[in-house]
C-alpha cells in the first residue's frame, strides 16, 4: 500500500499506509482511549485478505494490566504481526 498524505483537522499532514511491525512498536494508549481501544488496521499474514480493523486495548486481567489487540471484543485470534493507524474520516463541511 502506498503512503498517502492528507490534511487532518489541525492542518498537519497525516501519512496513511505506513505499516509498523509489532516487534518495533505498539500503538500508544492515551486518555483519549481510556474507554475504548486505539483503533488500528492490523495484519497477520502475507495475503491482502489477512487484515482487519482492530483495537489495541488496555485491560485488567487477574489484577494485572494487560495490553492486547482485540477483534470484535475478543482477544486477537490471528496473531497480529503489523499494524497501522486507522485514518480519520474526511472532514465534510
Amino acid at each position: 500500500m502506498e503512503n498517502q498524505e492528507q490534511k487532518s483537522n489541525s492542518d498537519q499532514p497525516v501519512v496513511i499506509g505506513s505499516w509498523v511491525a509489532v516487534t518495533e512498536r505498539l500503538p500508544e494508549i492515551t486518555d483519549k482511549h481510556k474507554y475504548g481501544g486505539h483503533k488500528v488496521i492490523a495484519s497477520w499474514g502475507k495475503e491482502n485478505n489477512n487484515m482487519a480493523q482492530m483495537e489495541y486495548c488496555k485491560r485488567t486481567v487477574s489484577g494485572k494490566d494487560v495490553f492486547r489487540f482485540e477483534w470484535n471484543g475478543r482477544i486477537d485470534p490471528f496473531g497480529v504481526k503489523y499494524w497501522m493507524e486507522f485514518p480519520e474520516p474526511p472532514n465534510y463541511l
